[in-house]
């Protein structure tokens, strides 16, 4: 859940699965989740009712970790980022893990219906970048979201994948 307009959709689509499926382990995670981390403590309510855990900042590793941890292969007091309820409360792991941005593969979206979105023209999201290169803004809490500020790629490896990803799903680029 990326931002405060994601929040009430998000959340909601959270129960209704968790309502639906009662058996799965549903987790959250996203910028704003990140920036709620304080509050979300307080409130375990949400650890019953509405989703099973909480990923705090980068998710890629730690949601690979929980799944680990969720099949047995690890404890859930092992992965970092995370926030969870057991039986014996509600638990925030204080190891706090920072994607190597070069390091990332390339998004993926094959098998996703693409021509199905509700768009003008294929969009595919890329991120070449991790932070906020400032991070002095008083009217901005985006950088509250990551644990180290900037994380930049080198600039080539930014054009590669940009040209891989266009190729590979046919889409333009649009920079914003």
């Amino acid at each position: 859940i990326g931002t405060q307009m994601q929040l009430l959709a998000g959340l909601t689509f959270a129960k209704l699965i968790k309502e639906s499926f009662p058996g799965i382990h549903v987790v959250v995670g996203g910028n704003i989740i990140t920036r709620l981390q304080e509050d979300l403590v307080h409130h375990e309510r949400f650890f019953t009712e509405v989703f099973d855990s909480a990923i705090l900042y980068e998710g890629e590793h730690a949601l690979l970790w929980l799944i680990e941890a969720l099949n047995g292969q690890r404890l859930l007091a092992s992965v970092p980022n995370l926030i969870y309820r057991d039986a014996a409360g509600l638990h925030r792991n204080p190891e706090v893990y920072t994607e190597k941005t070069q390091s990332l593969p390339l998004p993926d979206f094959d098998g996703m219906p693409l021509d199905r979105y509700f768009v003008p023209e294929l969009i595919i999201p890329y991120l070449a970048t991790r932070g906020c290169y400032w991070g002095r803004c008083t009217f901005c809490d985006h950088g509250q979201g990551y644990f180290d500020q900037y994380r930049g790629m080198p600039a080539q490896l930014v054009v590669d994948q940009i040209k891989s990803l266009r190729d590979k799903y046919q889409c333009r680029l649009n920079l914003v």
